[in-house]
């Protein structure tokens, strides 16, 4: 069995300054003053978060005792980078495999003569030699190179997804989990416990769930509820209907493609009241497992992967990165259009213009993503934007695709959310009749926050009949969307009224919701404002604050030479120090230049309040290091 000593000792003296890879270090480096695992692992840790998603450790070697010109033996063990191994697990996952290697195993101990890290790049480029051999024997060199082909050779993905880059999140999430293993463990920290609030999930942050809603789902889970005066009247009555529109009486049956016929009709109803009276026709509605899920078969429905030149998508900067993940995953360019940060994060059609010029020779552009309310910057559009927009993707002939998610967190003094299709509708002819357009909403982003139930609605407008049999023929892949969550966009849509049982509470909770929003949202822009280092524009709506973050230049470099983005950089500092986890600007698009962080406002008060004292001790410490 190879022993872990001899491989080590071999890695010590690994010449990395040979590295063909973009990032190279020495081996002083990296290892001086560290125990050689923890050594090792650190600089894994920085190819495999920077540029790499795995990487392939091959040895060559010789029984001992035996001479240089005894046959080579063999070990190989590949791991692909995963957060809940940690920077160390890495190493040992690697150590495991070669213990087991057959070209190692049943030896007693094996003299290590080359060593060689094979790294996986995460986009399109063919795996490359990260570390050279240790010697020049031309056995070892011919049996090492017989194992790095055997690996080049393996099966390639598509390229699209080869090219879908990484989330920074994997690289806090994954010392996240480690924090707090070692907090249960007893490990003395600043904090007791560590505060996520890197994702936009009321309930992890401290928001209860609505009874109503709960109530409903408990007796469709447990139908002997139905009878039990434990629940109020209507709750009841709610549970036995949708059951009864449930195939067997079960939510655990298959439903139609499009939804639960009567929770779709129902749908469309709600957007007709909240737009004002504009018919709003089942037919055109498309229940699904999130609004994201809904976009992404909308651009596989858009983006011809086999188009010369390549089609393209704009999309705002900054934005959730999930969409331009989808994009780049079907084989499309995302075009990115630039929002004023210093207008408050404001969509100009002249942007759009400029974004769509240099798109020539580049790709071909097919449709315009809007997010209203943003995420991340809580802008809220007006009707005039809106309706300088809708005549931006006539004019161009542009597939409209709206993701209106949080249309129910708008609190800016004089913002008002409209929809899309409401507006494009009280536009009239010819572009009410012309302008294709897709809006999405989900269960996950209403003030019921069930993120966890995955359910959202996509409402079409304006394509042609042969189209829609394609898209429902699409749909179809995947059935139909879960039950569960089906039933509480219902209740989402369709909540407890004036005069029934449940109204009195279900009307204090949510009213608690928005006051407690509301009260965040303040808050949060007083304290951020008032930190040096720190700037952010006014909320207008959605559920995130995206200040910006004014790094020294010292810091700049730190971060550099650590492979990482500055504000990655900054937020695993905050991280550490803190017990506090949010998002860097880097994940969701800036200016050059620029520096941003993003956490999420759907919390408790108390946690809020927790939050900001965190940040606020932070960044006066912050920036007291590096004045």
């Amino acid at each position: 069995m190879v022993k872990a000593g001899a491989l080590l000792s071999a890695v010590r003296r690994l010449s990395l300054g040979q590295c063909r890879s973009a990032s190279c270090y020495s081996a002083s480096n990296v290892f001086s003053s560290r125990p050689a695992v923890r050594g090792l692992s650190v600089h894994l840790t920085v190819f495999m978060t920077e540029t790499f998603a795995g990487l392939t450790l091959v040895v060559v070697g010789e029984p001992r005792g035996q001479g240089a010109v005894s046959p080579p033996v063999l070990g190989c063990g590949a791991v692909a980078w995963r957060e809940r191994w940690g920077e160390e697990g890495a190493l040992q996952v690697l150590l495991e495999q070669l213990a087991g290697d057959p070209g190692l195993s049943g030896r007693d101990q094996v003299q290590v003569r080359c060593i060689a890290v094979l790294l996986h790049p995460v986009g399109g480029e063919r795996p490359r030699l990260g570390a050279q051999a240790l010697t020049d024997h031309p056995a070892l060199h011919a049996g090492m190179e017989a194992v790095l082909e055997k690996h080049l050779k393996r099966r390639e993905i598509n390229q699209n997804v080869r090219n879908m880059k990484p989330l920074e999140y994997s690289i806090l999430a994954g010392r996240l989990s480690q924090i707090k293993e070692e907090l249960r463990q007893g490990v003395k920290k600043p904090y007791q416990e560590m505060l996520d609030v890197y994702m936009g999930d009321p309930h992890k942050g401290g928001v209860k769930p609505l009874s109503f809603v709960r109530q409903v789902l408990a007796a469709c889970l447990y139908p002997e509820l139905v009878n039990s005066s434990k629940l109020p009247v209507d709750v009841r009555q709610r549970a036995q209907r949708l059951l009864s529109r449930c195939d067997g009486g079960s939510v655990g049956s298959y439903t139609a493609t499009r939804g639960i016929p009567e929770i779709v009709l129902r749908v469309s109803e709600f957007i007709t009241r909240r737009d004002g009276g504009v018919p709003s026709n089942p037919e055109n509605i498309f229940l699904s497992p999130g609004s994201q899920w809904s976009l992404s078969k909308i651009l596989n429905a858009l983006a011809n992967p086999e188009s010369s030149p390549r089609n393209g998508v704009l999309s705002p900067v900054p934005c959730h990165n999930t969409t331009a993940m989808s994009v780049t995953g079907l084989g499309a360019d995302v075009v990115p259009y630039y929002l004023s940060e210093e207008q408050g994060w404001e969509l100009q059609v002249e942007e759009l213009h400029r974004a769509l010029e240099s798109a020539k020779g580049v790709c071909n552009p097919v449709a315009l993503y809007v997010v209203n309310p943003g995420n991340p910057d809580g802008h809220v559009q007006s009707r005039k934007s809106m309706q300088e927009v809708i005549r931006f993707v006539s004019e161009k002939r542009l597939f409209l695709l709206a993701d209106e998610v949080y249309q129910d967190y708008v609190f800016g003094e004089n913002s008002e959310f409209l929809s899309y299709k409401r507006v494009l509708s009280e536009m009239g002819p010819p572009l009410s009749d012309t302008v294709e357009l897709a809006s999405f909403h989900s269960a996950s982003k209403g003030l019921m926050g069930e993120c966890g139930l995955r359910t959202g609605y996509m409402e079409l407008v304006n394509l042609d009949p042969a189209v829609m049999k394609h898209i429902l023929t699409m749909f179809s892949t995947d059935t139909c969307a879960p039950v569960l969550g089906q039933i509480a966009l219902d209740l989402m849509l369709n909540p407890p009224q004036p005069g029934e049982p449940s109204y009195p509470l279900y009307h204090m909770e949510t009213q608690n919701i928005k006051n407690t929003l509301a009260g965040n949202v303040k808050r949060a822009v007083e304290v951020v404002n008032s930190l040096p280092g720190l700037c952010c524009q006014p909320l207008e709506g959605g559920a995130f604050v995206f200040p910006r973050v004014y790094l020294p230049p010292s810091f700049i470099q730190k971060a550099k030479k650590a492979g990482l983005e500055p504000d990655t950089f900054y937020c695993c500092r905050l991280l550490e120090e803190a017990g506090l986890l949010v998002g860097p600007g880097f994940e969701y698009g800036q200016k050059e230049g620029t520096y941003h962080i993003r956490f999420c406002i759907l919390t408790s008060a108390e946690i809020m309040e927790e939050v900001l004292r965190r940040l606020t001790c932070f960044q006066k410490q912050f920036m007291k290091e590096f004045s």
